[in-house]
């Protein structure tokens, strides 16, 4: 996902965002009702439903992947950057495919 990276790029900070094992779940949405709202509630959806999914290689763990793709959308600069995440959530044809795509950042 070239622009979830350019989102990563832009908030580097791992400690910032709790990229490092990611213990604490996402939060309730915190997204008004529209794109970004159901974005989000696919990131928590994606984040009750790992542990039934076959974790890909790129994903460190696949808990971690999922609250990194919410904590990215929620954390990313509102100018660009969350749109850009957002579309390339949108664009996952499945969820295997979005842990992928966390995976590879």
């Amino acid at each position: 996902m070239n622009s979830i990276n350019f989102a990563l790029s832009c908030y580097s900070d791992f400690h910032r965002i709790g990229l490092r094992d990611m213990p604490t779940p996402l939060p309730p949405n915190p997204f008004l009702p529209g794109a970004f709202h159901a974005v989000y509630q696919r990131c928590l959806a994606l984040e009750t439903e790992v542990s039934d999914l076959q974790a890909p290689q790129t994903c460190p763990a696949r808990i971690a992947c999922a609250r990194f793709l919410g904590s990215l959308l929620r954390l990313a600069p509102a100018d660009n950057g969350q749109s850009q995440v957002q579309r390339d959530i949108v664009s996952a044809v499945d969820n295997v495919e979005l842990l992928n795509s966390a995976g590879n950042i």
